[in-house]
């Protein structure tokens, strides 16, 4: 009689940047993990590109979990060992994740619990809201903004999980101010700062003082993945993370101007394509503004438009640009090319 022995498919490259993310968070990590670590990021760019998408996933939970240590109640490990004992067995990879996910698990339990000191703000579409901190600093939210405040601990946290807000901060050398977003940490003592949090990256504009930009990763990774270090930014410095790259322009005061017109209830241009200014009224609204035509995406237009009046800004493109406006109905836009006059 023949025996068949169960197929197990070959691990993938995100099986393995899975163990290894959960490999490295362990405090008892040997050299020899470390070079074999090293050996394995460095055999394969797709090994890396896995690995920092994974880590990424990771620290998206650290956006909450920079709360734990306010909560006033720990999670009870009964209800994850329980959880763990009722999975079906499996292999030292299957163990490997069920463990990453365990952790995973319990952490987001924890910080989701009422904590004493932290509270959330938020605005809805086309809105915006400017905040008194207990310390005096001062936050304008721009639309459809999230933003979490710990003031608790020996360090002023706050969490932007969504949409974009501006920051003038109240000295207090003690007590530094953080803001974590997506990954990215920004540090500052009494400086203007503003953070813009979008699909895939954060954006950080100083206005006043110097603030350090830095993605936060595994402490253990800050010496084999040292290619992205804090980034000091200066006044009329932007910095853009994106993943494990980051970017540093200088900024004039005119392009500083255009960026933070939100703060003015107005979107301000400079000879940006169409498709780039709908886009960007597109969190101003819900209304649904859609292309006809493709050619007429790329025609550059400038100015200074009201963020929430969408017929004025279309008015104001169909006057400078070869477009018509179709209105299908209240929520609905589609934009043509015109007919030559």
């Amino acid at each position: 009689m023949s025996k068949v022995s169960p197929y197990e498919r070959p691990p993938s490259v995100e099986d393995e940047a899975s163990e290894w993310l959960v490999r490295l968070d362990d405090d008892n990590l040997s050299s020899k993990d470390l070079a074999e670590f090293e050996r394995w990021i460095a055999g394969s760019p797709n090994r890396r590109a896995a690995f920092d998408r994974l880590q990424r996933d990771w620290h998206r939970f650290d956006d909450l979990a920079h709360l734990r240590c306010a909560a006033t109640t720990a999670p009870d490990p009964d209800i994850t060992a329980r959880w763990a004992r009722s999975q079906p067995r499996r292999t030292r990879r299957g163990r490997a994740l069920l463990a990453a996910a365990t952790a995973l698990a319990a952490t987001l339990i924890w910080a989701v619990m009422p904590a004493s000191g932290t509270r959330t703000y938020a605005t809805d579409v086309g809105a915006r809201q400017t905040l008194t901190l207990a310390d005096g600093s001062t936050v304008e939210l721009n639309t459809d903004s999230e933003l979490k405040v710990d003031f608790s601990g020996d360090a002023r946290r706050l969490a932007l999980t969504r949409g974009e807000a501006f920051f003038q901060v109240a000295h207090d050398r003690t007590r530094p101010f953080i803001v974590t977003s997506d990954g990215t940490a920004v540090r500052a003592v009494g400086t203007a700062f503003n953070v813009r949090r979008r699909a895939g990256d954060v954006e950080v504009i100083v206005t006043q003082g110097r603030v350090e930009v830095a993605h936060r990763r595994l402490p253990i990774l800050e010496h084999l993945l040292p290619d992205v270090p804090p980034i000091a930014l200066a006044v009329g410095g932007r910095a853009e993370i994106t993943g494990q790259q980051s970017s540093v322009v200088e900024l004039d005061n005119e392009a500083i101007d255009r960026d933070l017109a939100w703060r003015r209830g107005m979107l301000a241009f400079k000879d940006e394509p169409l498709e780039t200014i709908i886009s960007e009224l597109d969190r101003y609204t819900d209304i649904e503004v859609s292309f006809a035509d493709d050619s007429i995406r790329q025609l550059k237009v400038g100015g200074h438009f009201p963020a929430t009046d969408v017929d004025a800004v279309l008015a104001a493109m169909a006057a400078a640009l070869p477009v018509r406006v179709e209105r299908l109905d209240d929520k609905t836009v589609r934009l043509h090319r015109a007919e030559p006059r």
